[in-house]
């Protein structure tokens, strides 16, 4: 048997008095649900979870006095970025904050082993996952794949990139003209994006160019 963890660590810094106290009313827990004040607001949490999600701990005095937030074996990274994004907006809207964790194994399975980030501001928070990135990857990957096979296809077929302005502007989300000024190579990528390897082979296949057969022996007139 073996244990899943994910694990971060990381500050908010140079907390001053007020913002001390709004983050312990923020800590706190509202009498009427049991729920941390900080996620009464949030989409995701269970109307019965008392738990912040995650560990914190204020230290340090003056300019060094800070918010440790971390995870020791476990942690809900959603749910910090939802407190750093509320504390943002309302004492330090022009700045950002971020922070990256690990997810481990206590065994060497094959896979369970990554991590990402999250960037907060007072307007958005974005993320970055390892396993989701890899899997970008790939499918990028095998994107390029799919139009180099196809484009090959497509030559082999004769076809000729106006043969595929009617089936670009039937699949376009973007320009079709800047598409089909961009060659077959562009104009495969874009049927591959839109329509997938199938259905963009399928279009092809429907211009495939009648093949030509002999020519019938020319008659000498006598």
């Amino acid at each position: 048997m073996a244990d899943n963890y994910l694990q971060f660590s990381e500050t908010l810094d140079a907390i001053k008095p007020r913002e001390e106290k709004w983050l312990n009313q923020q800590l706190g827990t509202d009498p009427d649900t049991d729920c941390p004040v900080f996620l009464l607001d949030y989409e995701d949490r269970d109307s019965d979870d008392p738990d912040y999600g995650f560990g914190v701990c204020f230290d340090g005095r003056g300019k060094t006095r800070r918010l440790w937030i971390y995870g020791e074996e476990h942690g809900d990274v959603g749910r910090v970025a939802h407190l750093v994004q509320k504390f943002l907006k309302r004492f330090r809207p022009d700045q950002c904050w971020s922070l990256t964790y690990a997810t481990t194994c206590s065994k060497l399975r094959v896979g369970e082993f990554g991590g990402g980030a999250v960037f907060v501001t007072a307007d958005e928070i974005r993320w970055n996952n390892s396993y989701e990135f890899v899997e970008a990857c790939a499918r990028a990957f095998q994107r390029r794949a799919d139009v180099a096979r196809l484009v090959e296809k497509a030559k082999t077929l004769g076809i000729a990139c106006e043969d595929l302005d009617d089936a670009v502007h039937d699949a376009a989300s973007v320009p079709a003209s800047e598409v089909n000024n961009g060659g077959l190579t562009e104009q495969i990528a874009h049927l591959v994006e839109q329509l997938g390897p199938e259905d963009a082979e399928k279009a092809l296949d429907g211009l495939r160019k009648p093949e030509r057969g002999p020519r019938s022996p020319t008659r000498l007139s006598t």
